[in-house]
């Protein structure tokens, strides 16, 4: 799944869940703040997304952030536990998780030196 499409599904899930409208942007904002970072603008300056390991949970701490999270993009505090709780679940189960670049180009580079690019 490309990450438009998560983003996408994420949003129609949450609506459906909490009746409330949530922004697409937004949307990006909590999945960056489920995966550790204060900003998707963050997360996309040195990383990549990748999949995760299907035994991987969330961290709590990362949990934490993207609570306040929704709490900072001003949604309502009765959607607040529910969003939180359908978001991670459906996130969780999308098995997205990131890298940074500089290793994704390091590890492929690692791999297999008998790959050449021809002009």
């Amino acid at each position: 799944m490309i990450i438009k499409e998560l983003a996408y599904s994420a949003q129609q899930h949450l609506k459906s869940i909490t009746g409330c409208s949530f922004n697409r942007a937004h949307i990006y904002e909590l999945h960056a703040s489920s995966l550790g970072f204060k900003s998707y603008t963050v997360l996309c300056s040195d990383y990549v997304f990748t999949q995760r390991e299907k035994n991987k949970a969330i961290p709590a701490q990362y949990q934490t952030m993207f609570q306040q999270r929704v709490v900072e993009l001003r949604y309502d505090p009765m959607t607040t536990d529910v969003a939180v709780s359908s978001f991670l679940f459906f996130i969780s189960g999308q098995h997205i998780d990131v890298i940074v670049a500089t290793d994704l180009v390091d590890g492929l580079s690692d791999d297999d030196d008998s790959y050449s690019v021809e002009f």
